[in-house]
């Protein structure tokens, strides 16, 4: 696999202001480096993932695998930031997919 790339992987913090409502932060996890390719998955890929569907801007990331990054947090990459939606932790690498983000 070749690593030509690196994904900045962010979690999420909720805190509540003072007319509680819930406010997001996103804080750097880590930085990771990856293989990203388009995902073009067909039905069978998309059931292994646990998605029904996808948008067609969705990106495949590889990487050593790492069992700290879950579905719970956000991928940046070089044009812009990624949910990790879909995971799989495999014995030498860890696949996910990144979908864009909708919205701020």
């Amino acid at each position: 696999m070749i690593l030509g790339f690196s994904a900045t992987i962010q979690s999420k913090t909720s805190t509540r202001n003072d007319e509680g409502i819930d406010v997001d932060t996103w804080a750097t996890l880590k930085t990771v480096s990856c293989n990203v390719q388009p995902a073009r998955l067909d039905q069978t890929e998309l059931q292994a993932f646990g998605l029904t569907d996808i948008a067609a801007n969705a990106k495949k990331v590889y990487l050593l695998r790492d069992t700290s990054i879950n579905e719970n947090h956000r991928a940046v990459l070089w044009d812009g930031t990624y949910e990790i939606r879909g995971i799989n932790h495999w014995n030498i690498h860890t696949v996910f997919i990144a979908v864009p983000v909708q919205g701020v």
